[in-house]
């Protein structure tokens, strides 16, 4: 009787452990779909990856997160039955799934944590240099010839700038020194006085930093088909003071700090977020693997009785 009452408590907290688990697994696909749809990490992370490989492993975590979270509601399904109809089969698989995740995300976590100061190597001088030779440059011109990756890292750029409140890589000088505003002042006529700030440096007025990147603004966004974000069409408050020469005048109408310090502070706090979301789960999964085993040796007991 003892027995019985041991498999039935067992068996109750197994499926209310996987209620938890399906809900990680719910988690983490929303997670994996965010990605997709949230312009946001991939621009950052187009500035702090040094190649088009290392640039793609977002989308590798986007899918990655998307696969376990599938996978977590099919192996939840599978212990839940396991569970209710007492199959020592079914948890046995159930268990050999739950280790296979364990294995997977501590992977994950892993190489996350030992390669993250990789992505940060040399990463001032490297942006600093694309700053000078690719900023602005994403249209036919005698610079450059590579226009497609110009005009992703002005994007991506402009995006930074607009999302942290900042202008350059250490300063708001930095420009002085690019093509960019080289070729402003070349183009300029007696008539047009020539940028020395891109506009996303500028205070703006439509701006709305606070909701970018947000799951509610992204899926605003999404359902509604904008397409048109304030980075890409900016509207400077006031955009003559803002490109003035003398500090006293831009001084509150431009950003003056640079953004690598907001990169690497973001790129250090995303990558310790999914470290520990990935040993949660993990640790989770671990429990799951204990309370399958408790409910197996239950059963035996109660098949030996």
């Amino acid at each position: 009787m003892a027995v019985g009452c041991g498999t039935k408590c067992a068996k109750s907290i197994l499926i209310s452990f996987n209620m938890l688990f399906w809900l990680s697994g719910g988690t983490l696909l929303v997670l994996g779909a965010w990605v997709f749809l949230d312009p946001a990490k991939a621009h950052l992370f187009h500035l702090v990856s040094a190649s088009q490989a290392k640039r793609d492993v977002i989308y590798y975590l986007a899918y990655a997160l998307l696969a376990i979270g599938g996978s977590i509601l099919v192996i939840g399904f599978c212990g839940c039955c396991g569970a209710l109809h007492e199959r020592r089969c079914m948890i046995g698989t159930y268990v050999v799934f739950l280790l296979f995740l364990v294995a997977v995300e501590m992977g994950v976590a892993v190489i996350t944590f030992v390669f993250r100061e990789e992505f940060m190597e040399g990463l001032e001088a490297r942006l600093s240099d694309q700053l000078v030779n690719k900023y602005g440059l994403d249209i036919a011109n005698h610079y450059e010839s590579n226009n497609v990756a110009n005009k992703d890292f002005t994007t991506s750029v402009d995006f930074a700038q607009y999302r942290f409140n900042c202008c350059g890589m250490r300063n708001d000088s930095d420009y002085q020194q690019t093509k960019w505003w080289a070729r402003g002042r070349e183009k300029a006529g007696q008539a047009e006085r020539p940028r020395n700030v891109p506009l996303t440096c500028c205070v703006l007025s439509n701006s709305e930093v606070s909701q970018t990147g947000s799951p509610i603004s992204v899926v605003s966004r999404s359902f509604h088909g904008t397409t048109e974000e304030p980075w890409q069409s900016p509207q400077p408050k006031q955009e003559q003071a803002c490109q003035d020469d003398n500090p006293r005048v831009h001084e509150r109408l431009r950003y003056k700090q640079g953004c690598l310090l907001e990169l690497v502070l973001w790129f250090r706090r995303e990558s310790t977020v999914l470290v520990a979301c990935c040993t949660s789960i993990a640790g989770l999964q671990l429990l799951g693997v204990v309370l399958s085993l408790c409910l197996c040796r239950n059963i035996a007991e109660d098949a030996s009785a």
